[in-house]
């Protein structure tokens, strides 16, 4: 396949009005007019656009807003009607629920009578998997310079990521033979991605319960959604006029506000004392590095922007397994790689039938 910048998502391609969609969402969620407190659900209907244009051209891919992702055996017998719940496919069963923000769901089905064709009453679903999970967070606040910029979005990024760490371990609890998970971190129009395996989750998972939570504790975080972006007491504040030009502004110098150039689950499930065991970790192998500023796949304190790849040898040596990629920022070219990226792998996932271990 040729190397793509200018990558297009497919949704795009297909209606003229899906990019001004997007557009418009992201001015709504961004503008001090329309969400002056800077909440967090307001960046939902543009995330959730950009998302359907990703996965549009791929057919047994659904994209999920708000996705149940654990129902605990305390939730009742009605668990068990669902094609997600089937007791075979647990390793361990947390009494946990966790609604994620969006999941990419991988189905498959087949057809009860081939001549009614994809009536909804028609198909039986034998297969779902969720080959994508994505948290979404606010975005730093608005009018700051751009040290305490990164500060800020880094910390809304390490939420995410920390967050996606707990919703992939509920994931490999639902299903036995998944072993690798794409998460995308949001915050705002920033976000970053990554490929996950199974192993490296758990082992992520240990070293955070025997640390503090940096979604409760790291110093950076404020996720009170309740809050005004009101920076006007802050020394680092920058009133709206001194804003640099849009043109010559650095990745994290934002402009103006208002400017905005049953039988369901295929019987593939082995006996009880067949499945496969999670890899026993060894104590030595939970040790955070002492020199080392990574956690959960990316820098902690700091934000490492995207670069354009010249070549496609470089972009596809770019993809991130058992990390996080570089923070991009959408509408811009190394965003659009990065979504060219994202969809090749689901393209992928999506045409393999068997492809039982990616989703």
């Amino acid at each position: 396949m040729a190397f793509k910048v200018d990558f297009e998502l497919p949704g795009r391609l297909q209606s003229p009005n899906a990019r001004s969609m997007s557009h418009i969402g992201l001015a709504v969620a961004r503008s001090t007019g329309s969400n002056p407190r800077g909440l967090e659900y307001y960046w939902y209907p543009a995330w959730c656009q950009i998302l359907m244009d990703l996965v549009e051209d791929l057919r047994l891919l659904l994209l999920a807003p708000q996705f149940d992702l654990y129902l605990g055996e305390s939730d009742g017998d009605g668990v068990r009607d669902s094609p997600l719940h089937s007791d075979g496919s647990y390793h361990e069963k947390p009494n946990q629920e966790l609604i994620v923000d969006f999941a990419v769901v991988n189905v498959r089905f087949d057809m009860k009578e081939p001549n009614l064709g994809y009536h909804f009453k028609n198909l039986r679903i034998t297969y779902i998997r969720v080959p994508m999970l994505i948290e979404c967070k606010v975005r730093p606040g608005r009018n700051v310079r751009r040290a305490k910029f990164d500060r800020e979005l880094s910390s809304k990024l390490l939420n995410a990521r920390v967050a996606l760490l707990k919703q992939s371990k509920l994931l490999f609890h639902r299903f036995v033979w998944q072993r690798s998970v794409v998460v995308v971190a949001v915050s705002g129009e920033w976000w970053m991605y990554g490929e996950w395996g199974r192993d490296w989750v758990e082992q992520s998972i240990l070293l955070l319960q025997q640390g503090p939570d940096p979604e409760s504790s790291d110093p950076e975080s404020s996720d009170d959604e309740s809050s005004e972006d009101d920076d006007s007491d802050d020394p680092d504040y920058i009133p709206d006029e001194e804003i640099w030009d849009t043109k010559t502004r650095s990745p994290a110098e934002v402009p103006d506000e208002d400017e905005f150039d049953g039988e369901f689950e295929m019987e593939l499930i082995p006996e009880d004392d067949n499945m496969p065991e999670q890899d026993d970790v060894e104590e030595m192998d939970l040790e955070p590095s002492n020199d080392s500023d990574y956690a959960y796949g990316a820098p902690r304190h700091s934000v490492e922007y995207a670069e354009v790849y010249g070549t496609e040898a470089e972009l596809r040596g770019s993809w991130p397994i058992n990390a996080c990629s570089e923070t991009f920022e959408l509408e811009t070219d190394p965003s659009n790689q990065a979504f060219f990226l994202l969809h090749e792998h689901l393209q992928m996932i999506a045409n393999r039938v068997d492809n039982f271990a990616q989703g």
